[in-house]
């Protein structure tokens, strides 16, 4: 979720989290966004006529999966937004799995015990560590752009090995990064059946779906 600035325009995640993560203000950071994409999703979907698997997917600091309480504050804020937990999905990015300690797990395990589920982003970025991946057992992984967007290149293999993977743990695939027909179409005859990128469509505020029905029902 990018923040807006009325003087600088749209800021980039990937430009304030890691000030965050410095000065330790991530956490507190965290909550709001959760905070704020449960209400605008809520908000949304009472508009709009969504199938029963549409998810909210949420990226979480593991900072925030380190704390003893999270699950707790998640749940009290989906209780006060008024979601169900079986429409909800957490992200956690690979790279940053290694930074966890022993409540990381527990509030997963409580979490996926309400019905929330649990997808590792970026999956690809960190394959050293395939222990944290059965670990985790997660509900979902989404391969990173990097792997995706050089599939007809030297990233090919590694993008069939993970396929393979996930196929073999009966764990479904989204692809990250889709930006042409041809690379969609390759995913395809990998047995990808969900992908997200420029492709099918920028990424919008909640309030901008509205004008655009045919992404809800597609």
């Amino acid at each position: 979720m990018p923040l807006v600035s009325a003087e600088r325009g749209i800021i980039s995640p990937l430009k304030f989290i890691t000030i965050a993560e410095d000065i330790g203000f991530i956490n507190e950071l965290g909550y709001q966004i959760i905070k704020t994409a449960m209400g605008e999703f809520r908000h949304f979907s009472q508009r709009a006529s969504l199938k029963d698997d549409f998810l909210l997917h949420i990226n979480v600091s593991p900072w925030q999966l380190n704390e003893p309480h999270f699950h707790e504050r998640f749940t009290t804020i989906m209780k006060e937004t008024g979601l169900k937990a079986n429409s909800l999905c957490v992200e956690i990015t690979e790279t940053v799995i290694e930074r966890i300690n022993e409540h990381f797990y527990l509030n997963i395990e409580q979490l996926r015990k309400q019905g929330v589920r649990i997808s590792i982003d970026d999956f690809g970025t960190g394959l050293s560590n395939l222990k944290r991946f059965y670990e985790i057992n997660p509900d979902s992984i989404k391969v990173d752009s990097q792997f995706t967007g050089d599939i007809f290149g030297t990233a090919g293999k590694i993008v069939r090995i993970i396929f393979d993977l996930a196929r073999y743990n009966r764990i479904p695939v989204i692809a990250e990064g889709v930006e042409s027909e041809d690379v969609a179409r390759e995913l395809i005859k990998l047995g990808c059946v969900q992908a997200q990128g420029y492709l099918y469509q920028k990424p919008m505020p909640f309030s901008a779906w509205d004008k655009s029905g045919k992404l809800v029902k597609e």
